[in-house]
């Protein structure tokens, strides 16, 4: 039988309960000012604002379609016509190019550059320098850590 726990007044099973209390975890590492610094000085070492640099990343690196502005403005959270200032600074600088979609022209294409895949993959090293709450743990805990990581994201593809 499950055990029961207690989530701001519901009542949950054990596994949920869990389940919670890793992500919330997790998000707290996400969130920490270690993470937070992270990123600024990621932005910074591309010379970027950390909204561009937002954005930048939001662009799938293995996808040569892209994103319309469209999107790309959802999942930054912002305008498209914010976005497209955006764009105009990330273009100039030759990380992405616009391009016109192949199904419908009136609508517009973000796609990362060479340039721009470059920029990427060093972002994606300098947040990927783990907090240290991380590095203080064992390496069989790492270990753990990492395949158990893996597993729950297998359904969530990297952007």
């Amino acid at each position: 039988m499950q055990r029961q726990a207690e989530v701001l007044g519901e009542h949950v099973d054990e596994a949920e309960a869990l389940a919670r209390a890793a992500w919330l975890g997790m998000y707290q590492l996400f969130r920490s000012k270690e993470m937070r610094v992270a990123a600024a000085e990621s932005a910074a070492a591309l010379e970027l604002t950390e909204q561009q640099h937002f954005a930048l990343l939001a662009l799938p690196l293995d996808d040569e379609r892209g994103l319309t502005m469209r999107e790309l403005a959802e999942l930054c959270h912002t305008t498209p016509s914010y976005m497209t200032s955006m764009i105009d600074v990330l273009e100039a600088r030759g990380f992405v190019g616009r391009h016109p979609d192949p199904e419908d022209r009136r609508v517009t294409r973000v796609r990362l550059t060479i340039d721009g895949k470059g920029a990427v993959y060093r972002a994606h090293f300098r947040l990927g320098t783990p907090p240290s709450g991380l590095r203080d743990l064992s390496l069989d805990e790492l270990r753990t850590l990492s395949n158990l990581m893996a597993r729950a994201a297998e359904g969530y593809p990297w952007p």
